[in-house]
């Protein structure tokens, strides 16, 4: 229930849509629940920030005062913000099915977050757990992919890294830095707050799900509070929490739809919405659309995204009380998808890679600094890797050949083995799914290769635990890791078979894979250069930037069991037809050739000359070319 009435600040209240004359009113409130378990929050320091706000006339509220509030303001609209002072949430407002987190739009705090209210949220990963009637149920890092749509921590730090407070942070009022242990990529964010390694990891970042200056799911201090929270800190987070909050004087929505080069609606893609107090991001459902409140004004939306090659941004007007629609056209390139090429004979496990046993896969590379997602990097010589996927009717084989400037320290032989060098092969027996955050455990699976002196290795699974020999095979002939010779670099080759009946509680109708059939992949190293750093790996490499994969498949990429690999990606230049590695007058008059139909362009020189994506060379494009040789533009 809610313990204290509902307070009104800073002026009157106004109609849902009204535009305000003078300041418009807003709702404020802390949630808090001494029956609910507590987290890294703690005792103390939830106390202190319970006291300090109710001092401040924030609406004291309950589990159950908090979703009676919250559906108060999904209804009404009234511009709002709540202080979480514990960082487990109750299942009141993170709802559950059975023990996992039900779907964002059915759960209200996210309902609350898209119609345009703020919530400040302190210490562990948001999400991690969720608190049941006094009991913590662990949804792991994908309780935040469910809810907020993107893994709320990319960089996990066992001791704290000094924060630095940005302009943006200093503007919302942040005066007292932290040590982060739990930091987002700072590309995810709409406003990054205070940072550590150099600014590419967010300890204090905002996410918008309406575009209003005050609203969004504001992230501080991720760390355990503790002692932490002294007055100056409490008066930080106040102005945090405060910032702009009567500023919104009018409220609409924006509709839309992706549109791809081809005319397409395209699913899950992020769409940056873009005003002059910052930005509001939202992803296209299933069908292509989306919907996002925003305060009255003029933005730009443009579709962002990793499979988004170009977006030119759209203009935006919104009325108070009223609708805008809007496409966003985009070009977008397909989604990286590996073929686990079947193997035509039984691969011998010796430790070689041969090519007459290999050279047909498809290679998943690590070695750029995008991909690391543990420790400092140095590049390739560093730390980076090969990895090769095969299967038969009875194994799932693999092979990496791994660069690593001090190879092979791991001193672990059980379910440890994943704190020093060796690698890890995630497996999705189905197709990969990107709502899929949490393991299917009949279908999903981490196979853990640790390559010290003694090779060791283990299935993770999320219940009852670690898989290991004699519950799997034993090592013996189906595991070889050799290091390199003096004539490579540092480093070592892993090649290794995992018998299907092997898998835990495997689905049988999924094993072997059928030919053709979709699945998911990804592929990540373990690395320990320091025999005396026994507890926790020091670095490490993920194919698609990570650390939530080995619990949610939802950050792993497609695949398709069987099947040829592709060919290596086109090196085409853009505006080259000639295949000489650069752009000139040359280029111009075939392309003109091209649009004459004296010539029939080949794969490459179609691809060089189709300039805006739409499969074909046109005498525009000659031009842009024309324009390049002759230095008035600097890019095509």
């Amino acid at each position: 229930m809610m313990r204290l009435g509902l307070s009104w600040v800073c002026g009157a209240a106004v109609l849902l849509g009204a535009v305000a004359s003078t300041a418009q009113a807003y709702e404020k409130a802390i949630y808090y629940d001494a029956a609910q378990v507590q987290g890294w929050t703690g005792v103390t320091a939830r106390d202190a920030m319970h006291d300090f706000f109710v001092g401040k006339g924030y609406t004291d509220l309950d589990s159950a005062g908090v979703k009676e509030w919250m559906d108060k303001r999904i209804q009404d609209r009234v511009p709002s913000v709540i202080i979480m002072s514990q960082d487990i949430y109750p299942s009141t407002i993170v709802e559950l099915d059975g023990d996992t987190i039900t779907t964002a739009a059915t759960t209200t705090v996210r309902k609350y977050l898209d119609a345009g209210g703020k919530v400040v949220h302190l210490s562990d990963w948001p999400f991690y757990y969720v608190s049941r009637d006094g009991v913590s149920v662990t949804q792991q890092g994908g309780g935040a992919t469910t809810v907020l749509g993107f893994a709320a921590s990319d960089v996990g730090n066992d001791t704290p890294v000094d924060v630095t407070i940005t302009d943006d942070g200093k503007k919302w009022g942040l005066t007292h830095p932290w040590g982060s242990q739990r930091a987002l990529d700072a590309t995810k964010a709409d406003v990054v707050l205070a940072t550590i390694n150099n600014g590419a990891a967010a300890a204090g970042w905002v996410r918008r799900f309406a575009l209003m200056p005050s609203s969004g799911f504001v992230r501080l201090w991720d760390e355990p509070l503790a002692e932490l929270v002294t007055q100056d800190v409490l008066a930080d987070i106040q102005r945090v929490a405060e910032y702009r909050m009567s500023e919104v004087t009018g409220i609409g929505t924006i509709q839309g739809v992706v549109k791809s080069q081809s005319g397409a609606l395209v699913a899950n893609i992020p769409v940056k919405i873009t005003a002059d107090f910052g930005s509001a991001t939202v992803t296209t459902d299933d069908k292509g659309a989306f919907s996002l409140i925003a305060a009255e004004g003029s933005f730009t939306a443009a579709a962002t995204g990793k499979l988004v090659t170009s977006s030119d941004p759209v203009t935006v007007a919104v009325k108070a009380g009223q609708t805008t629609t809007v496409t966003v056209n985009a070009k977008v390139s397909e989604p990286f998808n590996y073929h686990i090429v079947k193997a035509k004979t039984a691969i011998t496990i010796d430790g070689t890679a041969s090519d007459a046993e290999w050279a047909d896969a498809q290679s998943l590379v690590l070695n750029t600094a995008a991909q690391v997602n543990g420790g400092t990097w140095t590049g390739p010589d560093f730390l980076s890797g090969t990895f090769r996927v095969k299967y038969d009717d009875t194994y799932l084989y693999v092979t990496a050949d791994i660069t690593d400037a001090v190879p092979r320290i791991n001193v672990h032989t059980d379910g440890s083995i994943w704190q020093g060098d060796g690698i890890e092969t995630y497996v999705g027996l189905d197709g990969y799914d990107p709502k899929r955050t949490a393991y299917v455990k009949t279908r999903d699976y981490q196979w853990t290769i640790g390559a010290g002196p003694e090779p060791a290795w283990k299935i993770y699974r999320p219940d009852p635990g670690d898989v290991l020999p004699p519950d799997i095979p034993d090592v013996a002939g189906n595991l070889v890791v050799k290091t390199h010779d003096a004539s490579q670099k540092p480093g070592y080759v892993v090649e290794a078979r995992m018998p299907w009946a092997s898998f835990p509680d495997v689905d049988t109708t999924l094993v072997p894979p059928k030919e053709g059939s979709p699945g998911a992949i990804t592929v990540a190293i373990n690395d320990n250069n320091d025999e005396t750093v026994a507890a926790a790996r020091e670095f490490g490499m993920i194919f698609e930037k990570t650390t939530e994969a080995y619990h949610d498949p939802s950050t792993w990429v497609r695949a398709t069991w069987g099947g040829s690999a592709p060919p290596p990606p086109s090196t085409v230049v853009k505006g080259d037809l000639s295949g000489d590695g650069k752009v000139s007058i040359t280029d111009a008059v075939t392309a003109l050739k091209v649009v004459a139909g004296l010539v029939t362009p080949t794969a490459d020189q179609l691809k060089a000359g189709d300039l805006n994506g739409n499969g074909k060379v046109e005498i525009s494009e000659v031009i842009q070319i024309l324009k390049f040789v002759a230095g008035l533009i600097t890019s095509l």
